[in-house]
């Protein structure tokens, strides 16, 4: 028989072999384990695919704006949107209406362009962009025009607006007015040149409607004003701020815009190889982002067309269609939304029936921003300036609009 304390030594010493071989080997193999785990991380990390860019239609720029569209003449679609009904002020923007409203009076009226204007002392005092106008000048109203569509001249909106619809407000009354009529819900203008003012706001998508109505009625006035690059007037030479005219293959116009309260605006215009663009960016926050972006979107509705487009028949009046024709709702045209209801994807060109295509048809290539077809040349040339004017010239620097 053993003894009570060998017995009671025997069971302790068996109690800490069963604990020191049960501990040990949890801790041996703790480590493997958290190694594994380490490895197959590692594992997984390297074995993971990159993430293929997004080449999406939405995806088409950075959307540093507050609203962009961009329409296919020749296809008669918007092919991309993001906040185009998002209210931005439109600054200078506002003077394609008042030289819509300016040219349809002079046409009804049967007034001359080369009627004298006498410039009153409120259209002299006009401050931001100027053309240059003194109190008493007596200018030609074509050059008054001009001066509005190149150097966006403030004062020379308001000297037509005077002399077009006696006052300013009268003038105003028919800007909106033309802007109802032609489709534009949701603009509201309260003076002729885009100067900061209270509740004046307008929409991407209205600025297309109102360049699409614009172009369709002066399709000449690409050529007349909006693609020359320099006004010079009573000694002072203001340049065009539309950043794609000379740097971006085919572009011929329309006009830029900025106040404080909007950014920077744009509604721009390009041809290439018979298919016209209209694009718009509204309230980029500087001028080097509303090129860039404006470059990004013009570049790749030329270079990412679903299919060929119809030239236009012969019978047409223009390549915007016949002036005067109801504009359609492009709302039915960007209503393809994503699960955010405030972001919207660009709709592809349809698809053309054979018919349409049996007999004029076009082949469309990829064509980029640096590297231009041949048809185009990659520099425009530089435009004369004006010469009804005074011999002392005096530079002054360019000035936003």
């Amino acid at each position: 028989m053993l003894q009570p304390r060998r017995i009671c030594s025997v069971l302790i010493t068996l109690i800490l072999v069963c604990c020191l071989t049960g501990f040990l080997p949890a801790e041996v193999n703790a480590a493997p384990r958290g190694n594994s785990a380490t490895a197959t991380a590692k594992k997984k990390t390297s074995s993971a695919k990159p993430r293929k860019k997004n080449t999406s239609p939405a995806a088409i720029t950075n959307k540093r704006y507050k609203g962009a569209i961009l329409y296919n003449v020749n296809a008669n679609k918007v092919v991309f949107a993001k906040g185009e009904t998002v209210p931005v002020p439109p600054a200078s923007l506002t003077k394609i209406l008042s030289l819509y409203v300016a040219l349809d009076t002079m046409k009804a009226r049967k007034i001359s362009p080369n009627a004298i204007v006498t410039v009153s002392a409120k259209a002299a005092s006009m401050g931001g962009s100027r053309m240059g106008l003194r109190t008493g000048n007596k200018v030609p109203l074509e050059d008054l025009l001009f001066g509005m569509a190149v150097a966006s001249g403030n004062d020379a909106s308001i000297a037509v607006a005077e002399y077009i619809g006696g006052t300013e407000a009268n003038f105003v009354r028919m800007m909106n007015q033309k802007a109802k009529q032609i489709g534009m819900t949701g603009s509201i203008f309260y003076n002729a040149n885009g100067l900061p003012i209270p509740r004046q706001v307008t929409t991407a998508r209205d600025m297309l409607t109102l360049a699409r109505s614009y172009l369709r009625a002066y399709p000449n006035n690409l050529t007349r004003f909006h693609s020359h690059r320099i006004s010079t007037f009573n000694g002072v030479t203001a340049y065009n701020a539309n950043p794609l005219l000379g740097n971006f293959p085919g572009a011929d116009g329309l006009k830029t815009g900025y106040v404080t309260a909007a950014g920077y605006n744009l509604v721009a215009t390009a041809k290439r190889d018979q298919i016209r663009l209209i694009g718009v960016i509204l309230g980029a926050p500087t001028s080097s982002v509303r090129s860039r972006e404006a470059v990004a979107l013009m570049d790749s509705g030329f270079g990412n067309l679903a299919c060929p487009i119809p030239l236009q028949k012969k019978n047409s009046t223009t390549e915007f269609g016949k002036p005067g024709l109801p504009l359609e709702d492009l709302a039915e045209q960007v209503s393809l939304r994503t699960a955010d209801p405030q972001e919207q994807r660009a709709t592809s060109p349809p698809a053309i029936k054979k018919k349409q295509l049996a007999k004029k048809s076009l082949t469309v290539k990829k064509t980029s921003a640096i590297q231009p077809t041949k048809k185009t040349p990659t520099t425009a040339k530089a435009q004369p300036p004006r010469k009804n004017l005074s011999s002392q010239k005096k530079k002054t620097p360019p000035k936003k609009g």
